[in-house]
């Protein structure tokens, strides 16, 4: 996906657009799984699978979109981020 191709799915999925909300959360998995696997310290990581972690944060993102007042890729990029960074 080009920036402007995720920039107008930010857009629909803000509107409500499901399916533009699920590329998103496609497209951006694997980064989010990378950071947690970084992010988490050795022993949270001998109890919580990484992939726990991005689950919950896609779920938060799902819930929360209508929320989100950015418009751009990089402002869903951080939100998601500091998502994960919290847990």
């Amino acid at each position: 996906m080009t920036s402007p191709e995720i920039d107008t799915s930010v857009a629909k999925a803000i509107k409500g657009d499901q399916e533009a909300f699920g590329i998103l959360l496609q497209q951006y998995r694997p980064y989010l799984q990378i950071l947690a696997r970084r992010q988490l310290d050795s022993v949270v990581n001998a109890r919580v699978d990484p992939s726990d972690v991005v689950q919950q944060t896609c779920l938060e993102a799902v819930r929360d979109i209508v929320a989100f007042r950015g418009s751009e890729q990089g402002e869903l990029v951080r939100a998601e981020v500091d998502t994960q960074a919290t847990k």
